[in-house]
């Protein structure tokens, strides 16, 4: 799994970018699922930051939000998906 150290601001963009990347109707659903990972994880690896969910667009976590949704609707036996669905709330 890719991870992004979230410590800077380009470091926030480029979870932005995951996100925005994940979301795109032509983006592989491996390939979505692994930036998801990737961008949550960033994300909870700096929770001690002051402000970092402040450095996303509420729309994208919405949309991160919805895609761990669908992914457990269609597969609601996966563990690794309640974990991130979890991870991303």
């Amino acid at each position: 799994m890719t991870t992004i150290p979230l410590k800077t601001d380009e470091a926030a963009a480029r979870v932005v970018a995951a996100f925005e990347e994940a979301a795109l109707p032509g983006t592989a659903a491996g390939e979505s699922l692994e930036l998801d990972r990737a961008a949550v994880q960033a994300v909870r690896s700096a929770r001690h930051v002051p402000g970092v969910l402040g450095q996303f667009p509420i729309g994208q976590l919405e949309l991160l939000l919805q895609r761990c949704v669908q992914r457990l609707e269609a597969r609601p036996g996966e563990r690794d998906l309640r974990v991130l669905a979890w991870d991303a709330l």
